[in-house]
Order: structure tokens, then sequence, then C-alpha cells
């Protein structure tokens, strides 16, 4: 009797076991970015999107993995579809923009991290260039420098410093949403 209990209990955990699946939809990334990172290279996948608000307009976000889950997020928000260089400016204290503006955050899985915000007191010019773009198939080639420090009023979360810096970013994407 007991045997068939134990073949019962583990009939019901292979049953009940469901095969992991990736958060993350491949079909709404297209294209890659390279930065070095605080000296280190980092590399991201690329979402791009037209802006709701803005026709003119499209949204970037970089983003990373540990395993299947969503790691950091890199955002850059109101990118002109044009070649030319752009400065990016700090969202309002509300995390909104209405201009060029770029926000990056860490977490795990559903788990926030922190977040940070384009460090505008330094001498570290923060900008995006556009050096190349196809209007019928909407590809992008571009260029990214900037720096950003961590929201104190936030508890910290991980293990990133207070200031970050990427430097010689260079990304290439398509907009697909």
């Amino acid at each position: 009797m007991i045997k068939w209990y134990y073949i019962f209990i583990l009939s019901l955990v292979f049953i009940s076991c469901e095969e992991d699946k990736p958060p993350k939809d491949p079909s709404i990334y297209f294209g890659n970015f390279s930065s070095d990172f605080n000296g280190e290279r980092w590399e991201a996948n690329v979402r791009a999107k037209h802006s709701i608000s803005r026709s003119d307009y499209f949204l970037l976000s970089f983003d990373t993995f540990e395993g299947l889950y969503l790691r950091t997020e890199l955002h850059i928000k109101f990118v002109e579809f044009s070649v030319g260089k752009i400065q990016i400016l700090n969202p309002d204290y509300d995390g909104k923009c209405d201009v060029l503006c770029a926000t990056f955050g860490t977490g795990y899985d559903d788990q926030s991290g922190d977040f940070y915000t384009i460090l505008d007191s330094d001498k570290f010019q923060d900008w995006v260039i556009i050096d190349s773009l196809n209007n019928q198939t909407l590809e992008f080639w571009g260029r990214f420098q900037a720096s950003f420090v961590r929201d104190f009023e936030i508890p910290k979360m991980d293990t990133y410093p207070d200031t970050l810096y990427f430097e010689n970013g260079v990304f290439n994407g398509k907009i697909i949403e």
C-alpha cells in the first residue's frame, strides 16, 4: 500500500511540472546593443515601438535577461525617427517625460530592483545619435552615451553601484510594435 502511495505522489509531481517558458516574446526583439558599462562590456536585446502620443517618435528598450528572467531595462523615450544627435534629459519627478529622456532599472523576475535617472549634474554628455535609418523597413543604427544615478528615495535592492556610465554604445534595431 505504501508503495502505491509513493507512486501516486511521484506521478502527481511529474504531471504538475510544467516546462519553463521564456517570459520574453522573441518577436518583439530585433537587433543588438553593446556598450562599455562602468568599464565592462554590456550587451542587450533591442526592442523598439512607435510612440503612441507622437507619431514621428519611437521608444527604445535595451533589455538583458538572466536565464529566463528580465534582469535590466534601459529605456529611452521619444527618440525622433530621423538622423541626428539628440541630448537626453531627465524625466520629471513621476518618471514621465515629454522630451527625449532615459531611465535604467534592475530587477529579477517580477521583483523591482533599483531605479536610475540621467545624472545631469556631471560633465558627462548624455546623448543618442541615429546614424542611419530605413523608412521602408523601419530599421535604424545608432550610438549611445549616458550617465545615470540611483534614486535614493527607494531602498537599495541590487548590487549595481549608485552611478552608472554607458560609453561607446552602439545599437541597431527595428520598430516592430
